[in-house]
């Protein structure tokens, strides 16, 4: 609503759901989005996610210790058995390939500071990849594990899109 008062032209770009939108979050992830004003940028960004030329980065702040200072996860994603969530197969041939890369910024107690690169863009990708590397992000509702209890929940997924780098 607020695109389609201070930038009308937005109303006739791309998706009539989400007229102009290129890049979004997921439900409680701050940070940045990617809003297309005019057909021909949309489709020229379009382009440039469906082909992976895009740089993604995140902030992640996570559960225990990691205790890579770098790494990479290529775990496949696919639908889990629960519908609501998707699950990162890491012994399976199931689901689609992903690839997030990581550095550590930061070890807290209990959690580690995350700067996260992904390279592809599948639904929940980091989420459901670090639920399945042991360590998932803190304040996740869906994706955490029954030994990550706090014993005050944060009111918010802590993963914000930090960086995104286009031409």
């Amino acid at each position: 609503d607020f695109l389609a008062k201070h930038y009308p032209e937005t109303k006739t770009v791309g998706d009539l759901i989400r007229p102009g939108l290129i890049h979004r979050l997921d439900k409680d992830v701050s940070g940045l989005l990617v809003i297309a004003r005019t057909p021909k940028m949309y489709d020229h960004l379009k382009h440039q996610f469906q082909e992976h030329t895009i740089e993604k980065r995140y902030t992640a702040l996570v559960h225990g210790t990691v205790h890579k200072d770098t790494g990479e996860i290529n775990f496949r994603i696919a639908r889990s058995h629960n519908a609501k969530r998707m699950a990162a197969r890491p012994e399976d041939d199931e689901g689609r390939e992903a690839r997030t890369e990581f550095t550590v910024l930061e070890r807290l107690v209990g959690s580690t500071l995350l700067d996260v690169q992904i390279h592809t863009g599948r639904t929940h990708q980091i989420r459901a990849h670090f639920h399945g590397y042991g360590n998932p992000v803190i304040g996740d509702p869906l994706y955490k594990q029954k030994s990550t209890k706090l014993k005050r929940a944060p009111s918010r997924i802590f993963l914000h899109a930090s960086k995104l780098g286009f031409t």
